[in-house]
């Protein structure tokens, strides 16, 4: 997120909907964002004019506002699993294939099936 006039970075973090951002101040906004360090989420709080800090802090709901209704509206992925091709349920791991890579398999028509495709 940058400035309008002189494009300045005010905040290099991902947005995602489940984050979260409140006035500490009339002069601070705290966030919760990824420390790129650690790759964890903590709680930042950023210092600025309280003119400043009213337009970041709107900025920021209405961006992660937007997130949750889209996040809210998007159906849950579906996994097409084609006929004959009904997966396994792991073992308890004592003897799990883990390790070993995924190969495709052939099918009855003898084109090999491609579980990403």
């Amino acid at each position: 997120m940058r400035t309008q006039g002189s494009l300045r970075l005010i905040l290099n973090t991902k947005l995602w909907p489940q984050m979260q951002t409140d006035k500490a101040s009339e002069k601070s906004v705290r966030i919760t964002a990824m420390d790129t360090e650690d790759q964890g989420v903590k709680v930042f709080l950023i210092s600025a004019s309280s003119k400043d800090t009213g337009q970041l802090y709107a900025a920021l709901h209405h961006r992660i506002l937007a997130l949750r209704s889209r996040s809210d509206q998007e159906p849950e992925p579906r996994v097409h699993i084609p006929d004959g091709h009904i997966p396994h349920p792991q073992s308890n791991g004592e003897d799990s294939d883990e390790d070993e890579p995924l190969t495709p398999t052939a099918n009855t028509t003898g084109k090999l099936y491609n579980p990403l495709a």
